[in-house]
């Protein structure tokens, strides 16, 4: 194991990362897989399906329902992020993680060019980009760009590196956070809201999941809980959103022919209001 690899093991949320591309990378061995991630294996390393185990005992659920709903997550994001694609070229993907969605998803509805700005701490930037080594010679999808850039997005200066990096404030954003609110403090939850709406032009949005608090009995390091509709809707209309399509995740498990487990609630797809 190298050692940017060891350092994003050794930290537990960053081992979360791992152990989700793991998932991905079962899925896309089954025969009628909802996705495709064939980065995930080589960014999972050596988390197998022993470790996955582990993990969803840790979190108190089945390895069959851990992998089904981090796969299901996915795919809806997948399918929503592709949709944005067609009339916003800018995207942000905060904590990327192991998120290769710019290198493995086809934007052919688009016809002109789409960067994508992907942000996460050092550690996890400097083992993908060893990841994207070993995959050499390796090309974004038609009419991509990417940036990369290493940032603590718990400290106010990752809003000017994204800026300094190319980033528009005067072009519309889709934002998307995938499986990352759940690690912060509700105050932190409500900075980056604050941040994002600083930039973010007419006609961006916001898409993201929420937990239940149910696995935050299950795992210490999850921070930030909801379980009922309404309170989503009257939290994040007081962060900025609009026009919130909050949708259950037994219904997105539905959409997509799957069980899931109760340890997620909602996904998150919301307009943002500029300040």
């Amino acid at each position: 194991m190298s050692s940017s690899s060891e350092k994003v093991n050794d930290d537990p949320i960053g081992r979360t990362s791992l152990t989700s591309a793991a998932a991905r990378a079962s899925e896309s061995n089954r025969s009628n897989p909802l996705l495709q991630d064939p980065f995930a294996r080589i960014y999972a390393g050596q988390i197998g399906p022993e470790s996955v185990e582990s993990f969803s005992h840790m979190e108190q659920t089945t390895v069959e329902l851990f992998t089904t709903d981090i796969v299901v997550r996915a795919r809806y994001l997948d399918d929503l992020l592709t949709k944005m694609a067609v009339t916003i070229k800018q995207i942000v993907i905060l904590a990327c993680g192991g998120d290769f969605r710019p290198y493995r998803l086809s934007l052919t509805n688009s016809s002109s060019a789409t960067n994508f700005y992907l942000l996460d701490v050092p550690q996890v930037l400097a083992y993908r980009q060893q990841c994207l080594e070993r995959l050499q010679p390796l090309t974004p999808t038609a009419n991509c760009k990417i940036v990369e850039i290493a940032c603590d997005l718990t400290n106010d200066k990752w809003l000017s590196k994204l800026v300094e990096h190319g980033f528009h404030s005067d072009q519309p954003t889709f934002w998307l956070a995938e499986g990352f609110f759940q690690y912060l403090v509700e105050k932190d939850v409500r900075r980056i809201f604050d941040q994002i709406r600083q930039v973010s032009a007419k006609d961006s949005h916001i898409a993201f999941d929420l937990v239940s608090s149910r696995r935050q009995k299950a795992l210490t390091i999850i921070r930030f809980t909801l379980d009922d509709e309404q309170e989503v809707r009257r939290i994040f209309t007081e962060l900025g959103c609009v026009e919130i399509e909050c949708t259950p995740f037994q219904q997105v498990g539905t959409m997509y022919g799957r069980s899931v487990s109760r340890d997620r609630t909602f996904i998150v797809n919301a307009k943002l209001s500029h300040l």
